[in-house]
């Protein structure tokens, strides 16, 4: 197969992993902020919000990406429902690793 042809196979199944997250600047956000928190923090829709500075709006747009890619994970029987970060599941455990390893990288050449 052709690189052209190739790329074109990827191109019409949609985004990559790391476009999925990185595509909507809400959801970086929402990740980084739950990454500011104990592992197993339990939030509302609208505290995700208020940790992450988003509207509810974006949360809720976004809720079941983070929910599908095991992100977050619904905490059962609370009301209103709350979620947490799951640390264990892969794309967290990527997320994390991925975190740390940029951590460790030091600041970029545009770091104020």
């Amino acid at each position: 197969m052709s690189q052209g042809t190739q790329r074109s196979t990827i191109d019409d199944r949609g985004p990559t992993g790391w476009l999925v997250l990185a595509r909507h600047e809400s959801v970086a956000t929402i990740v980084d902020a739950l990454l500011d928190h104990p592992p197993h923090a339990q939030f509302t829709q609208t505290e995700l919000a208020d940790a992450a500075e988003v509207s509810r709006q974006s949360v809720h747009r976004h809720l079941d990406l983070l929910l599908d890619l095991g992100v977050l994970e619904p905490v059962e029987g609370t009301s209103p429902r709350r979620y947490r970060f799951d640390p264990e599941s892969d794309v967290s455990e990527a997320i994390v690793r991925l975190d740390g390893a940029v951590n460790a990288a030091g600041p970029g050449p545009d770091a104020d």
